[in-house]
C-alpha cells in the first residue's frame, strides 16, 4: 500500500571505539615532544633546528587533527546546506497542508465525509457509522497544529525533520483510514447501493484527491537524498480504484 523513501541521514553508533596507541603517539606524544624540541632550540638560539622542528610539528599537527578538522567542517557544511534547502521545503510542506485541509474542512460539501453523510446517508445515520470510517475532526486539530507550525521558518534542521514527519503521518493516517478504506476495501452491498449521482460524487472527490496524492509523491521523489544531516521518511500513497 505505502512505499517509504529515506531522505536524507545517515544513522551514527553513539559509542566511539577507543584510541589505539598509534593515535595517541601520533596525535598527542609526538607532536607535544617536537614543540618542547622546538622551544628549547629557540631558547638555546639554536636556528638550525627550528625550521626542521616547525616542519615536523606542523606534518604532525595536520596528520593528527586534519582528518577530525575536516569532518567537524563537512557536517557544519551540509547543516547550512540542509538549512538552506530547509527553508526552501518547507513551503511546499505549507502548500501541501493547505491542500491537505480542503478535505477535512468542516466548510465544504464536496469532502469524503459531507458527501457520506449529507448524500449518501442522509436519511439513514446508523447506515453511516456502520462504514466505520474515523471522523473528520480526528485529523482537524493535529491539521491545525500542522499548519500553525509552518507558518514560520523551522527553527533548526531537527524541526523541519518534525513537520515533514507531522505531514507525513497526518496524509498517511487519512489514506489508508479514509480514502483506501472506501474505495478499495467497502463491501459490495454499499457499492451496489450507490446511485449514479452518489458514484459521480465519490469519484470527483477521488480525482481530486488523487491531484493531491500526485503533488505529496511528487515532494517525497524531489526530497529523496537533498538532505545529508537528517532522516526524513516520506511514504508513497497509491491511487484508490475507482468506485
Amino acid at each position: 500500500m505505502l512505499q517509504q523513501f529515506q531522505i536524507g541521514g545517515s544513522n551514527f553508533s553513539s559509542s566511539r571505539s577507543p584510541k589505539s596507541a598509534f593515535d595517541w603517539i601520533t596525535k598527542g606524544v609526538i607532536p607535544l615532544l617536537s614543540l618542547i624540541a622546538l622551544i628549547l632550540a629557540q631558547l638555546k638560539d639554536q636556528k638550525q633546528f627550528q625550521v626542521p622542528l616547525l616542519v615536523l610539528l606542523s606534518i604532525f599537527v595536520v596528520a593528527g587533527f586534519g582528518p577530525w578538522l575536516y569532518s567537524r567542517s563537512r557536517k557544519a557544511w551540509d547543516r547550512g546546506r540542509d538549512g538552506s534547502l530547509a527553508d526552501d521545503y518547507t513551503e511546499r510542506i505549507r502548500s501541501l497542508a493547505a491542500q491537505f485541509g480542503d478535505f477535512i474542512a468542516s466548510n465544504r460539501t464536496d469532502t469524503l465525509h459531507a458527501i457520506l453523510q449529507n448524500e449518501i446517508f442522509s436519511h439513514d445515520s446508523g447506515a453511516y457509522q456502520k462504514v466505520r470510517l474515523p471522523s473528520r475532526e480526528l485529523y482537524e486539530p493535529f491539521w491545525r497544529n500542522l499548519t500553525f507550525r509552518c507558518k514560520r521558518p523551522a527553527r533548526s534542521l531537527e524541526d523541519f525533520a518534525a513537520n515533514v514527519r507531522e505531514l507525513s503521518t497526518l496524509v498517511t493516517s487519512f489514506h489508508n483510514n479514509v480514502v483506501l478504506q472506501l474505495f478499495n476495501y467497502s463491501d459490495n452491498n454499499f457499492r451496489a447501493a450507490l446511485g449514479e449521482r452518489n458514484r459521480s460524487d465519490l469519484n470527483a472527490f477521488r480525482e481530486r484527491y488523487m491531484l493531491f496524492a500526485n503533488a505529496y509523491n511528487e515532494f517525497g521523489r524531489a526530497s529523496r537524498g537533498k538532505f545529508k544531516t537528517v532522516q526524513l521518511d516520506v511514504y508513497e500513497l497509491t491511487h484508490p480504484k475507482p468506485i
